[in-house]
């Protein structure tokens, strides 16, 4: 068994569909949409029209909020 390098992550990077993080912001999916394309928003995607974003993006935006 291969030892782990302390830089490897053992965990995939999780992410969100545009319907859930519109529910945990409670915002309009056009909200999304205006943030995606001001660039304050990182869409990954996945696929021909799959669209998700980065929860470790996603907190740092949230904390940036609360700040």
């Amino acid at each position: 068994m291969k030892k782990q390098d302390a830089t490897e992550s053992t965990e995939a990077p999780v992410y969100l569909t545009a319907a859930e993080l519109r529910a945990r912001w409670k915002v309009s999916g056009m909200f999304l949409y205006r943030m995606r394309h001001a660039g304050k928003l990182k869409a990954h995607k996945i696929g021909a029209r799959g669209v998700r974003f980065k929860i470790s993006e996603i907190l740092i935006i949230e904390q940036q909020a609360a700040a």
